[in-house]
Formats: structure tokens, sequence, C-alpha cells
């Protein structure tokens, strides 16, 4: 194959690879389909029959072009620097693919496309795209290195033609076409590909991929944490959460008194976020002002010094691995106590560990777990919680947690208000859109409902009054109030139809009234709305808690898949002293649970073999960490001096041997010194003549001369060396003869192709048979000819003309 057009195939599926590569990484199947087609289909177009190019104006108003586009995405849509800068160069690549390309452009397109896959190694972690990153790696290797034997025969061919004046024009030289030269290409390959991947391992291990950083490329340009599966809001009437993909979002390992938690049959709530206020204007649910002013910035290595040994002493733990998959955002997921069902116990800190994370944020009000920088894809982080109900401050008749100890004695952070100004001496708090809401306090967090308050507090009412029970709106806590929030949240179970459809509603109206009295359907987060409407209607306090249902567990390593698909609400109610915020779910359970019931089948149990390998590439190599850097240089330091110890105790036995078989044989030690150096002189000629023998019986086998007796075949490898010759001059350019093939069918096949290029080879095979099979004795005359011949051929080979 001509190399020129063999460098410009490989440079074309490397920008290709680039492409879908960086569109893989985004998780942008659009974007795929429209920049590979155009991809695609530019080889047709520039290297097709007819060879139509772009003009390079147009390449230039194109590139300015995909400038503006760059700079409205980074500044307009408020896309991520990353993913910007990959929209950017893949419009650049395709620009370049359809216009005339020299040199200068492939060298180009070559940087883009490396650009490229540094961009697409920022945004995924995926295993495929590991493997496929792998093959790029592989195909841009041997791309640069034919690139570079390309170039210089271009320049080779530009000097040949420059000494060449007015006579005939010279041939381009080929540089990688023979047997040899295709050899010292694989075998540059493999060295290079082993360095740069003996340094890029090294690079890894000194410097892990995950860790302390203060510039995060991946998310949003303003700053704002993207978040996955779930959102730091609920806004009614746009659709439910839990619509997502089934890509995994997170793996969840649950474990008591150091024994494995966790059953098929079983099902957990991951929680991301609590939101305690209701917008009535744009049906929003959204962490109050009051809550986000209680967060404290605490470090890591002080909650993993207490909380959890002070609390398991008295009580014993849960304790839960989160390990979090391709995701990007600074929620800390924390899980509820006990397995999921009705009027499970709340969350309760007890002790927080993370070898990714330094600095938490967390506020004792509503136990809202915030990272203070971005938490990567690849990261994971432990949590305990006491599995008994933590005690009660009688003083302050409120439920205290051992991190709210914890909080009193370690010295923290000032509250950060992120851009929003508290004003609690006056009747208002403002926040950053400059609305006014009233006042909240520790009395009224939580509490009271303003939208059609009458009708559902009768609703309310209604219901507990049929079972007996009765609700004093003026009183802070009651003993009932569990029990009245776990009637509601039945009644709701059975009298309320699961329906992932939610119609926009009609002006005016109102979606949590729309489903509590008109449509008695609805998604998890209108079910979860509807009893924190109808709780605080009777002034029990009550918030919505978003986050994810894990229930589909990973037998074979353990673990609870969580996804994205997996996203669900839920309600939390304020017990009052000693009991703390009760999980409450008041979606019917058989729906949900057919939900996210998790495939069956021999294609789930591949998968989920699949995806346990694709965690075992996260954890290893993506979260290559700090901590796994330590463990793995001290694994290695281990095994290292392990090899040591026995190759020194394996010299030394050796030594000894030698010592006695001197002692033996009556050998000094510059006599044994001798020996050994004898010895391996031994060696070293076994080694040289078991080469040349090799070599000796590859040049027979080309001469075809294996089956004759042994003087004979001595004989005549010596005085047909000249056809070797031949042969090697042929493959270096590009002419290499099958081992099938005849001398005779060879020669015919070149001179049939050529007539007078290759009359040397013809009369150098005919000489092969004379003195193969004719007996011919070689002379002076014959010797000086076939130099002659050879001579030739290497002209000819060269210069490519008639």
């Amino acid at each position: 194959m001509n190399t020129a057009l063999l460098c410009r195939k490989l440079i074309f599926t490397q920008v290709l690879l680039g492409i879908v590569a960086s569109c893989m990484a985004e998780r942008s199947p659009g974007l795929l389909l429209v920049a590979g087609a155009i991809g695609a289909m530019s080889w047709y177009v520039t290297e097709g029959p007819r060879g139509r190019t772009i003009p390079r104006w147009s390449v230039n108003l194109g590139a300015l072009l995909a400038m503006a586009w760059l700079a409205g995405e980074m500044m307009g849509r408020r896309v991520s620097v990353v993913v910007a800068m990959g929209h950017f160069t893949i419009v650049l690549q395709l620009l370049m693919l359809y216009m005339r390309k020299t040199d200068r452009e492939y060298t180009q397109l070559l940087v883009l496309s490396l650009l490229q896959m540094i961009s697409a190694s920022v945004l995924s972690v995926s295993m495929i795209y590991g493997i496929f990153l792998g093959i790029y790696c592989v195909v841009a290797l041997v791309t640069v290195l034919l690139f570079h034997l390309t170039t210089a025969a271009d320049r080779v061919h530009a000097a040949n033609v420059k000494a060449a004046g007015v006579g005939p024009r010279p041939v381009r030289p080929e540089t990688q076409g023979s047997l040899k030269a295709r050899r010292h290409l694989i075998g540059s390959t493999v060295v290079f590909g082993f360095v740069c991947g003996t340094i890029a391992a090294a690079v890894f291990i000194v410097m892990p991929r995950t860790g302390k950083s203060g510039l995060d490329l991946t998310g949003p340009a303003n700053g704002s944490p993207r978040q996955a599966g779930f959102s730091n809001t609920v806004q009614l009437g746009t659709g439910p959460i839990g619509t997502g993909s089934r890509e995994p979002m997170l793996n969840l390992t649950l474990s008591s008194h150091g024994q494995p938690v966790g059953h098929p049959d079983e099902a957990w709530l991951v929680r991301g976020v609590a939101l305690d206020h209701y917008n009535p204007q744009n049906h929003t649910w959204s962490r109050s002002n009051f809550a986000i002013a209680q967060d404290r910035v605490v470090a890591v290595d002080a909650l993993d010094r207490a909380g959890a040994a002070s609390v398991g002493r008295r009580t014993g733990l849960y304790e839960a691995e989160v390990a979090l998959r391709d995701v990007r955002h600074r929620a800390i997921f924390s899980v509820v106590s006990v397995p999921f069902r009705r009027g499970s116990s709340g969350f309760v800190l007890a002790g927080f560990e993370s070898d990714n994370l330094y600095d938490v944020s967390y506020s004792p009000l509503d136990q809202q777990l915030r990272a203070t920088e971005t938490v990567i894809g690849g990261s994971s982080y432990r949590l305990a919680w006491p599995i008994t109900p933590p005690r009660h401050d009688p003083k302050t008749e409120r439920k205290v947690s051992p991190l709210d100890e914890l909080m009193r004695q370690t010295k923290v952070n000032p509250p950060r208000s992120e851009g929003t100004s508290f004003s609690f001496n006056n009747s208002s708090v403002v926040s950053p859109r400059g609305e006014e809401t009233p006042e909240i306090t520790i009395q009224t967090y939580s509490r009271g409902w303003n939208v059609e308050t009458r009708r559902i507090r009768e609703l309310a009412q209604s219901v507990i009054r049929e079972a007996g029970l009765e609700r004093d709106l003026q009183a802070l806590h009651t003993p009932d109030d569990l029990a009245i929030a776990s009637v509601l949240a039945e009644y709701l179970r059975e009298h309320y139809e699961y329906d992932l459809v939610n119609p926009v509603p009609l002006r005016g109206q109102d979606p949590i009234v729309t489903f509590l009295f008109e449509r008695r359907r609805g998604h998890c987060e209108l079910f979860a709305a509807g009893l924190a409407a109808m709780c605080r209607s009777l002034g029990i306090p009550a918030r919505l808690a978003t986050g994810f249902r894990a229930s589909e567990f990973n037998t074979i390593g353990g673990y609870y898949v969580v996804r994205q698909s997996n996203a669900h609400a839920w309600t939390e109610v304020d017990g009052g002293p000693g009991s703390g915020w009760v999980t409450f779910d008041s979606t019917p359970t058989a729906s949900v649970q057919a939900e996210h019931r998790a495939p069956e089948g021999w294609l789930s149990t591949l998968r989920a073999a699949y995806e346990h390998i694709e965690f075992a590439w996260i954890r290893r190599v993506v979260a290559f960490d700090s901590r796994t850097q330590e463990q793995f240089l001290e694994n290695a330091y281990q095994s290292i001096a392990a090899i040591g110890h026995r190759a020194e105790a394996w010299f030394g036995r050796v030594r000894d041997q030698v010592f006695k078989l001197g002692h033996r044989t009556h050998f000094g030690r510059l006599q044994i010194v001798a020996l050994s150096i004898g010895l391996l002189g031994l060696g070293l000629a076994a080694v040289l003549l078991t080469r040349s023998y090799l070599n000796r019986r590859r040049r027979l086998a080309r001469l075809q001369l294996t089956r004759l007796p042994g003087d004979r075949r001595r004989d005549l490898g010596k005085r047909l060396g000249f056809y070797l010759t031949m042969l090697d001059i042929l493959d270096r350019h590009g002419h290499r003869r099958p081992d099938w093939q005849s001398p005779r069918d060879f020669a015919d096949q070149l001179t049939r192709e050529h007539p007078l290029r290759f009359d040397p080879v013809v009369a150098l095979t005919e000489l092969f048979y004379d003195v193969r099979f004719g007996q011919r004795e070689t002379d002076a005359a014959d010797h000086q000819l076939i130099q002659a011949h050879l001579k030739r051929l290497e002209y000819t080979a060269v210069n490519r003309h008639e």
C-alpha cells in the first residue's frame, strides 16, 4: 500500500476516534450522529473520484464563527470550559477535513485530535472509554511514527526534484514498503509505546488522579454545582425526577458491626438534599435561606477523629461506603438508617471519612451534608450513624446528634452566606432574587402551610379522625405526631395512584391542590409534597427529601447499584424530642417497586458482571488517590524487598556451593573466578551460535534448501547469496516474494507489471535456477555480472522510471 495514502487514512481514523470519544464522554448521541456523519463523509468528498475541497477562506470564516460559538457557550449558556473547548475543536477538525491538506494541516489535525482526547478524558471515567482510549493511543502512536516517515520522504523527494533540475523527475521514495522497514516500524512502536506507558504509569502513581483541587474545569462556567439524578430544587408540574437514564451514578456498600448488610429484596433511601421552603408562585420546593445560614464548614479530619468512636461504644453503628461513579456535584449522599419502610428513623451523622474530601459543610438543622468543592466522579467516602435513636437534650428539648456535640467542641468557620444577605432582627429575609419571605425561627422551621390551608387541613383532619386521632393546631409537638403522619401517608398510599404522567397545571392552580383533590394520581414528588402539606396544615413540621431509592443489589460485588433513573422523593416529619426527623414514603409501595425493579435474565447477569468490572476500574484506576497511592507504594516496597531477600538467599546458596566445590576440588579463589568467567563466555558463545544457526536456517528456508544434505546445503547457500541480496533490495522497495511463490513465478509477476524495470530480476532468477538445479559453477565473470544486475536493480527500484 502507498505509504502516504496509509498515513492519510490513519490520520482520518485518529480524528474520527477523537470526535467519537468526545461525544461519548459528553454523552451526546445527537452530537455524535451529526459530527460523525459529517466527518465520515469527508473522506469520500475529498479523497473520492472527484476530490473536491472547500477553499481556505471558507475554513477561516468557519473558524471565526466557531470562536464566536465558543464565547457564546461559555458566557451565555454557561457551558463548562472543557465541554465548550471540545465543541470548538470538533468544529475545527470537521472544517479541516474538507480542505486541501498539506503536512502542516495534517500536523494541526493530529494536535487537535490529541486535545480532543485530553478533554474527553477529563469528562469520562467509563471503562469502555478507557478501552477506547487505549485503542486510540495505539493508533495515534503508529500514526505519528508513520507521519514522521512520510514527512521525511517528502523532504527527500523535494531535495531530489531540486537536484534533478531539467532531467527526469524523480519518483517519490517509498520509506515503509519493505519487510525490514515494517518490522522496524513495529519495533519502534512497541518500544515507544512501552516507554510512554511506563512514564504515564509512573506519573499516575506519583500524582494521583483525585484529590484536593482548587480548579474545576468540568463544572458549569458560573461555578454552580451540576446535579445528576436529583436536584437541589423540585419544581412541581414539570415532570418526575425518576425518569433519567439507567446509567449507574453511585454504588452503596452497607455493613453493621463489620458484617455486610444488603439483600436483593431490601431497599434503602439515599438522601441528597432536604427542601423545607415551598414557593406557591413557581410551585418550587427549595432549601430555605434559614437552613443555609446554619451551614458550618468542618474539617473532615475532625469528623473522623470523633464522631463514630464515641457513639459506637454506646449504641453500635451502621456503616456505609458511597462510591461515586461518573458524576460531578457538591452533594454528599447520606443513607436512611434502616431498610426502606414506613416510619423508619431519620439520618443522624456519627462519623464521616474521605480520602478525596478535605472540608464539608454540615447543617445540624436539616442534617445537610455538602462538599466545599466539587466532588469528582470516582471519589468515595464512608459514613457511620447509630443504630439506636440518639439521645435528646432535656434543656433544649431537641434531638442532639453526636456531630452536634462535636460542633460545639470544635472550632469551626463562621456561617457561609454564599451571596445571601440575612437580617434576622428584621421581619424578613432577603434572598438573592430580592424576594421577601417571612422570618423563620427554630419554632417555625418547616411548619405552617399557606396554599388553600383550610381545605387541606379539613382533608387531613377527616383522615386522622377516622383513625381516632386529633391534633392541637397550636402545639409545637404532640405525642401523636408520628402516628398522625403515618396515618396520612397510609391514606395517600391506599387512595391515590402512582403515575409518571404529569400534566402542566392550569394558570392559577397549585399542583399539590390539584393532586390532592382532583387528579388523585401523580409521581413521587407530588406524594411527598402532598404529605408535607397535610402535616404542615396541622402544625406538624415536615419537609421534602430528594435522593435515590437503592434497591438493585449486585450479588457479585455485594453492593447496591444506584442509577439516575432511581431518583426518588419522600417526606421527613419531625416527631419532637426523642424522635427527631422521621422518614415517610407515601407513594404506593408496589408501584414504586415495579418502577425501580431491575431487569432479570441472563442479560442482567452479564450487565451486573460488567458493571462490577467497571466499578473495579473506577475504584482502582479512576479513583486512584493519596491513600491508594500509599498502599500501592507500600505493597510494591514489600514485594521488592521480598524479591531482594529471596535473590540474596539464592545467591548466598550458590556462593556457598561454589566455595564448597572449591574446597572439595582444592581450587583457589583465582581459579574459581577464572572458571566462572570461562562458564560465562561459554554461555555467551552458545547464545551467539544459536542466533547464527537460526539466521542460517532462515536463509536456507528462503532459498528452499532445507531438504538437501548438509554439505550440499552449505555450498549452495554460499553460491546463492546473490539471490537473497536481490530479495532484500526488492523487499526494501515494497516487493516481497511470498513463501508459497516460486522464484520464476515471482520474476514473471514483476516483469508483467514493469517489463523493462525488472529485467535484472529475470536474469538473476535464471542464474539462480542454473546454480540451484543445473549444477552450474560461477566464475569471476559471473560475479561481475551479478554485481552489475544488482546495481541496476537498486537504481531502477529507487528512481522508478523506465
